[in-house]
């Protein structure tokens, strides 16, 4: 039985359509969607499971209905294909704009409404930190501090950063906030982002607009459901929805939501200002023909028919539309990758050649801190083997990423014949005596056979720290030649001014003849905490070179900097560079420096 009509199929093509433009890439979007529900739709059921249980604790995440995770899985299937269109230069500004608001809904709607109120009123509409938590406070009831407002923003800021990075630029606002560059006129924007909010806001939730009462809700009113889950998903509607939103704002006395749009200026090919009548594309198409609906219900039912283990069939492990390891699950092999913060899915897929099917799903797991939760997962496969999946957060400092291991190997199973007897039913006490005796058995013949692999292993460890002391005692006795030090180039503390290249005052790093790396030092100031960001590109074209991560300030002399590793081969001679240091947690101001590189 389908988990949602046909008519939500139709309603999802037009939502992939209206994103990506083309009917061929949007189709498929929606079948992978259909293909995930099922899953997805447990998981849910697992989450709203554990709310009844425990009613006390605040949403965090909330437990959706079946279409609004349609809704959300296709909007995660069109990921992938947004990115490779961008790599062909294919979208516009308003494509990109449409994304954008795409994107925030992708992110915050998996959460709460607490962070679908910072994340459109924060970063689309142009309210401040104390206007958006007095909004949430008058429709929730709840009172965050401004600091789970600010983290909540500046983490929403580095995912957009993470997905948008060669389109958008960031800026200082005032009290040194950061905030995305954006256009001056934005009235230009408005109907396309309201079709935008029409479309991503829950689907489920359009019953909740008070669009014709009088006021927005106060508290736990406003004629929403009860039932917490459908509260939250109420709540979300109305932090999105213009009108909703606009009622609440009333009652604040804050400008209306349309006066506070705050639409990001994309780095395109036809950036610019809409003016006040822009023209944009028509984002709706025809509906699904029968060969396409037919299709979409091949691909609901080849993934309900499957039942039991899954063939041995060569197979490709899938995160967010890229291949990221593949194996042949006949033989034990194992394979390990990395995953970035926000990677919500892993896909266990057939290969090409066995026509690229869906085998089994793995939804990441975060915590209250939105980091990655350890979780482990096991697909039983024919001929006794399995299929086990792992992932492991890296260490905070990395930047929230995890480890993920996919290993094929043989089923650990007693035997079934040792279960199987003749002649009827065996009596409780019999039946109790048989058990022990075999689980006896196994036990015994299982331990014995670790004993004797340990004490190999054992042996084999000695040999090895043996020949390793010999080693080193070989090492020591050689002369040691002194290590050549890496050559370093500090720039000034002072607040770097942008003047263009040439200047007098321009600072000049010099590599000398086979010399391979260069460590620049960029200061901050004494009481910035946390990770910073370095960016290496080509002035005045502002080419993206090279970009590092994660980096902490050490302490050189009396100041604190943060060193970056610059190879020679990733410059050339007599061009000049531009470096950004930014904070990645948006606390400070970036800093700036233009240089040239002499060899």
């Amino acid at each position: 039985m389908a988990l949602v009509s046909e008519m939500l199929w139709e309603r999802g093509f037009q939502l992939s359509y209206f994103v990506l433009l083309d009917r061929a890439t949007a189709r498929e979007c929606v079948a992978r969607a259909i293909e995930k529900l099922a899953a997805q739709r447990t998981r849910e059921k697992r989450r709203s499971y554990w709310r009844g249980r425990k009613k006390e604790l605040t949403i965090r995440r909330i437990s959706r209905p079946a279409e609004d995770t349609l809704q959300w899985l296709i909007c995660l299937e069109s990921e992938a294909c947004e990115k490779q269109q961008e790599l062909q230069g294919r979208p516009t500004e308003a494509d990109m704009v449409v994304r954008y608001v795409k994107h925030l809904a992708q992110m915050t709607t998996v959460n709460s409404s607490f962070h679908v109120n910072v994340g459109f009123n924060r970063l689309l509409r142009n309210y401040s930190t104390p206007e958006v938590q007095q909004v949430y406070e008058l429709a929730t009831e709840r009172y965050p501090a401004a600091e789970e407002y600010r983290k909540a923003k500046g983490k929403l800021l580095n995912q957009l950063v993470a997905r948008f990075e060669r389109f958008l630029r960031v800026r200082k606002a005032q009290y040194g906030e950061l905030q995305f560059e954006t256009h001056d006129e934005h009235q230009g924007w408005s109907v396309l982002v309201e079709q935008c909010l029409e479309l991503f806001s829950p689907w489920s939730s359009h019953q909740s607009c008070f669009q014709d009462k009088a006021s927005g809700p106060t508290g736990h009113t406003g004629g929403a459901s009860h039932e917490p889950d459908r509260l939250e998903t109420s709540r979300c509607h109305w932090f999105m929805h213009s009108t909703c939103y606009g009622r609440l704002v009333k009652q604040l006395g804050f400008d209306p939501p349309r006066e506070r749009l705050s639409v990001p200026r994309f780095l395109h090919r036809d950036g610019g200002d809409p003016g006040s009548n822009p023209t944009f594309l028509e984002r709706r198409t025809a509906p699904l023909s029968n060969d396409d609906t037919s299709m979409l219900r091949a691909r609901e039912s080849s993934v309900a028919g499957q039942s039991g283990a899954i063939a041995l069939v060569p197979m490709k492990i899938v995160a967010h539309g890229a291949v990221r390891a593949t194996l042949d699950p006949a033989r034990d092999e194992r394979r390990k990758f990395e995953i970035e913060e926000g990677t919500r899915l892993l896909e266990v897929r057939s290969g090409e050649a066995e026509g690229d099917r869906i085998l089994a799903t793995h939804w990441i797991d975060y915590g209250e801190d939105h980091r990655f939760l350890a979780g482990e997962y096991t697909v039983a496969l024919q001929g006794g083997r399995q299929l086990a999946l792992s992932v492991v957060p890296a260490d905070v400092s990395d930047g929230g990423r995890a480890v993920v291991t996919v290993e094929s190997c043989s089923a650990s199973t007693v035997p079934a014949g040792l279960f199987s007897f003749q002649g009827g039913l065996l009596r409780p006490v019999l039946a109790s005596v048989t058990l022990m005796a075999v689980g006896g058995l196994v036990s015994s013949t299982y331990f014995a056979t670790r004993i004797s692999q340990d004490r190999a292993v054992i042996g084999h460890m000695a040999e090895e720290v043996a020949a390793q002391k010999a080693t080193i005692a070989t090492l020591e006795r050689v002369p040691k030649e002194p290590t050549p030090s890496i050559p370093r180039y500090a720039f000034s503390s002072e607040a770097p001014i942008l003047r263009g290249t040439g200047n007098p005052g321009e600072p000049v790093v010099s590599f000398a003849p086979g010399q391979s790396l260069m460590i620049l030092e960029l200061p901050v100031d004494n009481d910035e905490r946390g990770a910073f960001r370095v960016a290496l590109s080509t002035f005045p074209e502002q080419q993206a070179r090279l970009s590092e991560m994660a980096l902490q300030p050490v302490k050189r002399g009396n100041r604190r900097v943060v060193e970056f590793p610059l190879p020679a081969a990733a410059v050339e001679g007599d061009t000049h560079y531009l470096l950004e240091l930014t904070h990645t947690g948006g606390a400070t101001d970036g800093r700036r420096y233009v240089f040239e590189v002499r060899k």
